[in-house]
């Protein structure tokens, strides 16, 4: 046993005769790097699933459907076009090429095209009644809830009279700053408004939405369960992960010896819904729980650990044995083997010539 660290599981008595066998705790930094080598494993696995079972999931009716009810609303709202076979807003679709170089005629083109889509869009009786979107977009121009400028506080456009005598609402910058003007209007107040004008709209993103979630969700858990559950079936002496074997962690019982097959399914399961299935609903509450148990607690036990009864050890220089047993015959083959080569020396010694 090394003596470096304080013993995970100190058992100085000898209960019925039985050697107590005594291991180094694991580090917590051993533990958190084991921890986040499997969850990046399991992270990379899960990504790859997620890319074909998405093909997949679109190929379900009522997820089709959404989609395309959705795809036709945007259409027809004017401020999506499609490109590249992808329906894209029109601020991603008409920005101009980095490469380009362009004039203010050019910005001036492109202000009469957005001011086009915005009108048409906030006219629209599909998304809103009778002059109610006329009057919202005319509050995005002037008025104390209108867009303002980099400075906060001046707005793009403001009336002037006219030579009748008419007011005219007329912007009061250059074209190329004009284009900031209907980015914001379009990205951050029109476009958001389909979600909240269009019932069906409604209905077919919560349908996408929880589709797209739990497909993500569901593989997710399914891949920590397989690296942080199953892959320790494949390494049974010890319980190791690929984290836990990288770093030289061992998972050990109150007597010293591998966890039997059931305490470890407690663990497991443990491990799985508190830390995984709860702390994904709860901000990773129960990892924080466990980890500052593992930190403040001189065995170094998490929360898992404490429950079940187990505790994670060092095993860089050392074996973890499924029984006392084993144990107790592997000593008993070495005490064998040095008797002989001991009394081999001696042999040799009496017989070597004078």
């Amino acid at each position: 046993m090394s003596e470096q660290e304080e013993p995970a599981n100190p058992t100085s008595e000898k209960p019925n005769g039985v050697i107590s066998l005594e291991y180094p705790k694991a580090s917590w930094w051993k533990r958190l790097f084991a921890f986040l080598f499997d969850f990046l494993m399991a992270a990379i696995v899960a990504t790859c699933i997620i890319v074909p079972s998405k093909s997949a999931l679109n190929n379900n009716p009522q997820y089709a459907n959404a989609v395309s009810t959705m795809n036709e609303i945007e259409l027809n709202s004017g401020l999506y076009v499609t490109k590249d076979k992808k329906i894209v807003p029109i601020t991603t679709a008409w920005s101009f090429d980095s490469s380009a170089t362009p004039t203010n005629e050019d910005y001036g083109r492109l202000d009469a095209d957005y001011e086009t889509a915005l009108q048409s869009f906030f006219s629209n009786s599909a998304f809103f009644a009778s002059d109610v979107g006329k009057d919202k977009y005319l509050s995005l121009k002037v008025g104390d809830s209108s867009i303002k400028q980099s400075d906060k506080k001046t707005p793009y456009w403001h009336y002037v009279v006219d030579e009748g005598g008419n007011n005219k609402l007329v912007a009061q910058t250059d074209n190329q700053t004009l284009v900031n003007f209907y980015v914001t209007a379009i990205d951050e107040n029109a476009i958001p408004l389909i979600s909240t004008q269009t019932p069906s709209y409604i209905e077919a993103s919560k349908i996408v939405f929880w589709g797209t979630f739990l497909l993500i969700y569901l593989i997710a858990l399914l891949c920590l369960f397989a690296f942080f559950c199953l892959v320790p079936l494949i390494f049974r002496r010890g319980w190791q992960t690929f984290g836990k074997k990288l770093f030289k962690i061992s998972l050990i019982n109150g007597q010293a010896v591998n966890p039997k097959a059931r305490q470890y399914w407690l663990h497991c399961l443990l491990t799985f819904f508190f830390d995984f299935v709860i702390g994904s609903v709860s901000f990773g509450i129960p990892l924080i729980v466990s980890f500052t148990m593992l930190m403040t607690r001189k065995d170094g036990q998490d929360f898992e650990d404490y429950v079940s009864g187990i505790y994670a050890v060092d095993t860089t220089d050392e074996t973890i044995y499924f029984s006392r047993d084993e144990y107790e015959e592997r000593n008993r083959h070495l005490d064998s083997m040095q008797l002989k080569d001991t009394t081999d020396l001696s042999e040799k010694s009496v017989n070597k010539p004078l």
